[in-house]
């Protein structure tokens, strides 16, 4: 019993002790922390945000408890976002040890166009193309939820933002943006975010005309035959050899047989004629 009392307090101990105490920001715009025991598998994050919005520009400060997907390493990085009317650059650094995050990040520097352009929609629903800027090499498109509100946004943004973002159901160090509700879907490429609208032709009929197979009639007339027959002695004639024409014709009649591309090409008509029923009820099912 003793054994196993000690072994419980020495286990209890060591999760105690692989859990980090971090600094987290009791107001906005973090003027004031308390510590606080984070979770065994989070570190320390503190972070300075440069948010624009239709408002303005502003310097937000951020320290907390990080997951991961924000904090995948220990270190200092860059987060970035650009959507139409605002976005976000954040210079951050992660750390594993108590109270390490006590130190507030000086605001990150202006960044500069890095060629990557990225289709960004206004709330009007104009979409046009935006350029991206320092570490948005990707862009992105996502549905987000706020209050009774749900709106498609795209732009560009960093990769570790996108997967931050895919990990915690919400844009870094945008909270009021809302909440991801579908996507990031994250790609590579200039314009690779364009949206595409899918238009459904309707189902055509293609009519197979097969052509009525032909009987036809072959006569041939055989030659006029000579038949010499001998008549036996009548009563007032004598003996001798009476010749009588017969004519005979045979009469050759040819059918030709319906070719089998006929059959052929009637099963063919019926398989396509199915696929159009399918096609079209299928048409029908998703209006």
């Amino acid at each position: 019993m003793k054994l196993l009392f000690s072994l419980t307090l020495i286990w209890t101990l060591a999760c105690t002790a692989k859990a980090l105490q971090c600094q987290i920001c009791s107001d906005q715009p973090c003027s004031s922390t308390v510590l606080k025991t984070c979770a065994s598998d989070t570190i320390c994050i503190t972070a300075t945000v440069q948010a624009t919005s239709a408002e303005g520009t502003g310097t937000q400060y951020y320290k907390a408890c990080a997951q991961s997907s924000l904090c995948p390493s220990v270190g200092s990085t860059n987060f970035s976002v650009e959507v139409a009317g605002g976005g976000a650059l954040a210079s951050a650094e992660c750390c594993k040890t108590d109270d390490c995050n006590s130190n507030t990040l000086a605001p990150p520097a202006a960044q500069t166009t890095n060629g990557i352009q990225c289709i960004s929609c206004s709330s009007t629903g104009t979409c046009s193309p935006l350029s991206c800027k320092g570490p948005e090499t990707n862009c992105f498109s996502a549905t987000i939820t706020s209050g009774s509100s749900t709106v498609p946004v795209l732009g560009c943004i960093s990769p570790n933002t996108c997967a931050a973002a895919a990990s915690l159901g919400s844009i870094p160090f945008m909270p009021k943006v809302g909440t991801i509700t579908s996507g990031p879907s994250c790609c590579g490429s200039s314009l690779c975010n364009s949206p595409t609208t899918t238009t459904t032709a309707p189902p055509t009929t293609t009519i197979l005309t097969t052509s009525t197979p032909t009987t036809t009639l072959a006569t041939t007339s055989a030659r006029p035959t000579t038949a010499a027959k001998t008549l036996s002695p009548y009563p007032g004639a004598t003996n001798g050899t009476h010749t009588t024409q017969s004519s005979s014709s045979t009469t050759t009649q040819t059918a030709t047989t319906p070719p089998k591309q006929q059959t052929t090409t009637s099963n063919a008509y019926r398989v396509h004629f199915g696929i159009l029923n399918l096609l079209l009820g299928l048409f029908l099912f998703f209006l």
